[in-house]
């Protein structure tokens, strides 16, 4: 595992799970929502998608790494430069459980994988996003990572199977 992908709905504990894989691993660690929701950036998504794109082949050049996040429109990109692809499969159910723990946990304090002026919140397009992940955005994820034959997968389905994982390491 050199080039490990971390892919999953938000709120199945992707970013706390890729944190603890980089000290295990030692591999340098990308979170995604860092670049993607950094407004002070030319390749901010909102403004500039072409920057996005050059800025995640950047990323993913790179010999080693670990990347969390989603962002459908680089996926392919990413997957085909990962060796190491772990998705959290989650029920709706537990994504929205660890939103909502998230949301009550660090209230309004910073977190690691956020720029500097992000504050996190909840609003009704984020969780429509997330109660319609598996139904909408499920079915081309799996269709992507499982796509390439020369691709390790590793399918989490709750927190406890990640856990393991990181115990078995």
């Amino acid at each position: 595992m050199k080039r490990i992908l971390i892919i999953g709905s938000p709120g199945t504990g992707k970013t706390t799970f890729a944190t603890q894989l980089a000290e295990k691993t030692k591999l340098p660690l990308i979170h995604l929502d860092l670049y993607y929701h950094d407004k002070s950036k030319d390749y901010y998504n909102e403004i500039n998608k072409e920057a996005w794109y050059a800025k995640v082949d950047e990323l993913i050049s790179k010999d080693k790494w670990i990347i969390d996040g989603n962002y459908n429109s680089t996926l392919e990109a990413r997957v085909r430069r990962a060796d190491t692809i772990i998705f959290f499969d989650f029920s709706r159910r537990a994504a929205f459980n660890g939103v909502l723990q998230r949301r009550v946990k660090p209230h309004n304090k910073k977190r690691h994988d956020m720029p500097s002026d992000w504050r996190e919140h909840i609003d009704f397009g984020f969780l429509r996003y997330i109660w319609k992940y598996n139904k909408d955005k499920r079915p081309k994820v799996r269709e992507t990572i499982f796509a390439p034959k020369d691709k390790t997968v590793v399918v989490f389905r709750n927190r406890k199977d990640a856990n393991n994982f990181l115990t078995m390491l």
